[in-house]
This record gives structure tokens, sequence and C-alpha cells, in this order.
């Protein structure tokens, strides 16, 4: 790497380091004039949901990472599940649409990133333990039900993207109970070193990332929307998993130089209305 490449890469790592302060800092105002003006917890929740979406796309116009995706407006709410490769799934999706966010209790305890979750309105699980399920799939229910799009992992994990894990069906019960559409969802990632799983830390692997000297490519792909009310929780995740891991099946099989080229139509364009928020 030239000086020119490793000053760019210092520089871009340092600017987003400022992205996340400044929506630190943002979520923080934010917190505090809800509670001031008495702002409600959905009027709240929308806002924070809104928020990420701009910063997302903000930090991946800095990774130089371009989306490619099907999913045009209007967005069904609902829940949407798929694979999980890293963190950079969240600036993806975010991108595209806004959402709320599942992710774990590990999260929240890290450093910066917990930080950033809290304020962004993420719903923190305990993957772990079924002591709080209980409790964890009644608030998804309740975002559910205020027409807010809901993204879940349901591998529970990040992975390497060379396999579908399994699809942990838990957390579907709140997509059952509140009789919401859930839409499974593919994520490409076309630069491998997006990938971020194992032993990745994350302030040396988003380093590395920002070291990236050219314009990369993910694919955000929607692929079926799925009746919640006619499947319990267990059937709803093999459904979305069997679906997900035959778009991947479909890709790996072809040359990693073909190029992908996503049509809305042909794909299936998400039925259903804009969120009404």
């Amino acid at each position: 790497m030239d000086v020119v490449s490793a000053s760019r890469g210092t520089l871009k790592f340092i600017l987003m380091l400022g992205l996340f302060l400044a929506f630190i800092a943002e979520g923080m105002i934010r917190a505090f004039w809800a509670r001031i003006f008495g702002i409600s917890q959905f009027e709240l929740h929308r806002s924070r949901c809104e928020s990420i979406s701009r910063y997302s796309r903000r930090a991946l116009r800095l990774l130089d990472i371009r989306v490619q995706s099907n999913v045009q407006d209007p967005v069904s709410p609902g829940l949407w599940v798929g694979n999980h490769l890293s963190y950079v799934d969240v600036l993806v999706i975010a991108s595209v649409f806004p959402a709320s966010f599942v992710t774990s209790v590990e999260v929240r305890n890290t450093p910066v990133l917990g930080w950033i979750t809290r304020l962004a309105g993420c719903t923190h699980v305990e993957r772990r333990s079924r002591d709080h399920l209980e409790q964890e799939t009644r608030e998804l229910r309740v975002i559910l039900q205020s027409g807010i799009p809901l993204v879940l992992f349901p591998e529970g994990t990040s992975s390497s993207g060379r396999e579908v894990l399994p699809f942990r069906p838990a957390l579907f019960q709140s997509a059952v109970d509140s009789g919401a559409s859930t839409h499974a969802f593919y994520l490409l990632h076309r630069y491998p070193g997006i990938a971020y799983h194992g032993d990745h830390e994350f302030f040396p692997h988003l380093w590395t990332l920002c070291q990236k000297d050219s314009f990369t490519v993910s694919d955000f792909i929607f692929i079926e929307s799925f009746d919640s009310r006619a499947e319990d929780r267990k059937s709803l995740a093999a459904r979305c998993h069997s679906a997900v891991t035959s778009t991947h099946a479909s890709f790996t099989r072809a040359p990693e130089s073909a190029s992908i080229h996503l049509e809305p139509n042909r794909v299936g364009q998400v039925p259903g209305r804009s969120p009404t928020w």
C-alpha cells in the first residue's frame, strides 16, 4: 500500500469515528428533547430509525460501498429476516429503508457499538438464554404492531458467508402473535473483507475496511413474503431458511466474476403499503 492510499484509509477511519460521535451526540440530544417535550416512545423510535438510515448512507459513502437492491417503495412493514455477515449488514439495510433492528446483549455491552445500538432504538436480546424470551417477544410484537419494519438475523451470529446457519425460531413468535408478514432477504457483499465473525474485533476490522482503496458493491435482495398467521414459529423459520439458503446456493454456484443484475419485478417487489410514520 502506497503513502497516498494509507493516508486516505486513515482519513476514512477518522471520518467514520466522527460519524459515530455525531450520531451518539444527536441521539443523546434527541432523547433529552423527548423527555422535555413529552414526545411519545413511538415517535422517538421512529425518529431513531430515520436517523440511523441517514447516517448509514453517509457511512457507506465513506467506505466506498454501493448498495444494489430490488426493494422499491412502498416498503411493507413486518418482520424482515435473512443471513448475517457483518455489522455492515445494518448499514446496508438501513440505507435502503428505515427500520428497527434486533441485536444481542453482547453488542449492547460493547464500547461504542453498544451506545450506537441503544441510541438507534435496537432491541437487545439474550440469545443464549430463554429466561427473557416472553418479554423480548412482547417488545418485538409492539414494534411490529406499530408498523415499523423490524429486522432480525435469526442465525444468532454473523458468519463468513460460506453457508447460511440454521435459523433460531424463538423470536419468529413475535410475527405469529402480531400477524405481521415475514419477509425473507439475502445479503451478498462482493468484498470478502466485510465479513465480521469469529475472533474479529470491531476497531481493527473497521480500520482494515477503511484501507480498501476501491469501490465495492453489496446486494440486499428481497426474496419472498410469508403470511405469519398461517404458520407456527418453527415452520415459519424453516420456510424462511429454505428461501435464503436457496438464494445463497444460486449465487455460490455462479462464477464470482459474474455480474448480478437485480430485477424488482422478476425477484418480486415487496407488497403492501408505506409505514404510517
